[in-house]
């Protein structure tokens, strides 16, 4: 059933007790969206957990510095903790996108509520709010504040504005629109300094991520004349160079930066040896039905899956798919 913005906030008004979740690998925008709900629920009196998938990556661990966001690693009883708490799950509408989380749901298909901007593959079971004009879950989390009628402190506002420039490239995405910059300027009003958050996701990385970017910009491949560029980082990679699976965030962007180039594709393992793939794209190729042909999903200009066969396979098999797309 999809909720309006308002019956979503009449939920959270009506019940108690909740679990907040986001999907595996959670990002700013899904980490933000998180904690500045955790903390309005909370200032309203509520009984708010955050528990994710996966532990929160160092990375992003600036984020968090009241350490409130949990994770499946340690150890849960998720049936009796559900039983009293209504479950949300913020910044991904597919259940299978939520990594260990994913069995439960799927016992349970009815019973969480989803809050999230990316294009379904298809019609969210139980309730959901789904903006896909939205250009972060943390902007719409802005507007669901807004109609709780409820202080946003420097925290929230500082978790909401960093989710929503993260999602936004620095408000440089298509879905970034008047409303986006609304939301930041009040959150600048607040007190964020953007400067700050600038440098906390964009300028504070290790010498093993600069390695890491240098060892897979060595393996672009352009194709359909330079209008496709590919890279791969390998699990090799990330172990020579010490890096963490996270620092491959920004790398599919830079083949973008160049006017020839329509859609950008980075295949990433991590140490594990489990292959993703990455798409971006300029806006002529919708990289989200790419994605879901393979069952993942995402935006137009931003998307991924999960790769279920080898390499060499998958590259072939996407860059057909794009170059279809193309026709």
């Amino acid at each position: 059933m999809r909720l309006t913005l308002a019956q979503t906030a009449d939920v959270l008004r009506e019940h108690e007790k909740f679990i907040l979740t986001s999907h595996e690998a959670s990002d700013p925008d899904g980490i933000g969206a998180e904690l500045a709900l955790a903390k309005t629920l909370t200032a309203m009196g509520k009984r708010v957990r955050i528990i994710n998938s996966d532990p929160l990556s160092l990375r992003f661990a600036f984020m968090d510095p009241e350490k409130i966001v949990g994770s499946l690693s340690a150890p849960f009883d998720l049936e009796s903790m559900l039983a009293d708490s209504v479950l949300i799950i913020l910044d991904t509408n597919d259940i299978y996108n939520t990594g260990k989380f994913r069995d439960f749901l799927i016992a349970h298909p009815n019973y969480p509520i989803i809050i999230d901007h990316h294009e379904p593959k298809t019609e969210p079971e139980g309730s959901a709010f789904i903006d896909t004009d939205a250009a972060a879950t943390c902007q719409i989390v802005f507007g669901l504040i807004g109609l709780l009628e409820t202080p946003i402190p420097l925290g929230v506002a500082e978790a909401l504005y960093t989710g929503i420039v993260y999602d936004t490239g620095f408000f440089s995405y298509p879905k970034t629109t008047a409303t986006t910059f609304a939301a930041a300027l009040e959150l600048a009003r607040i007190g964020v300094n953007p400067n700050r958050v600038f440098h906390s996701l964009s300028e504070n990385g290790s010498l093993e991520s600069l390695m890491l970017f240098k060892a897979v910009l060595g393996t672009l491949e352009l194709h359909a004349g330079g209008m496709i560029a590919v890279q791969t980082m390998t699990r090799e990679a990330l172990i020579q160079t010490g890096a963490l699976y996270e620092d491959a965030d920004g790398i599919i962007n830079t083949p973008l930066s160049c006017g020839g180039v329509e859609v950008s594709v980075l295949f990433k393992q991590n140490k594990e040896g489990l292959l993703r793939c990455s798409l971006r794209s300029k806006g002529a190729v919708n990289v989200a039905r790419i994605a879901q042909g393979f069952g993942g999903g995402g935006h137009k200009t931003a998307a991924g899956f999960k790769c279920q066969e080898p390499l060499d396979t998958m590259k072939l098999k996407v860059l057909e798919k794009i170059e279809r797309s193309r026709e």
